[in-house]
């Protein structure tokens, strides 16, 4: 054999369109039963039915290509969801740290900000209060203003 010749892989006997069906419900469904009843076969008998069409070599032959065919899809489909996905996380943290640097936004707001900006990086432990309001462990309340100024009260 010459580097030119191919070798020509022996051709696959044609379905029948309801065999077609079988293959594209079964790639589907995984389940030769039903494969078999929505491809149209006699419901009594689609059990037996899938047994007789799994054993023959086009029909296995048609069923895993569609699976291959099938694999590829969804492998595309989650690469676009996870495309989306990192740009949609973009998105929130530049929004995150637009908080953090806005001279406008308030003390509790910057502090929300970077907690979920941490939170999301997987850096920082949280637990929830009595409220259910989030509570950052080793960090101090805010002050109020009935307690007066912190650190800065005169003692005379």
């Amino acid at each position: 054999m010459t580097d030119f010749e191919t070798v020509e892989k022996p051709r696959r006997a044609t379905l029948t369109p309801k065999q077609e069906q079988f293959c594209l419900a079964y790639a589907r469904l995984n389940d030769g039963a039903k494969a078999a009843r929505e491809a149209g076969y006699a419901a009594r008998s689609a059990r037996v039915t899938a047994c007789e069409l799994l054993t023959k070599e086009n029909i296995k032959e048609r069923v895993q290509e569609l699976k291959a065919q099938r694999q590829v899809e969804t492998e595309a489909r989650h690469e676009v969801v996870q495309e989306r996905l990192s740009c949609a996380a973009e998105q929130a943290i530049t929004a995150l740290e637009k908080v953090l640097t806005d001279d406008t936004a308030s003390a509790s707001a910057k502090v929300a900000a970077s907690i979920a900006i941490l939170d999301r990086a997987g850096h920082f432990p949280k637990a929830t209060g009595a409220a259910g309001q989030l509570v950052v462990i080793g960090a101090q309340p805010e002050p109020r203003w009935e307690d007066g100024p912190v650190g800065d009260a005169c003692e005379h």
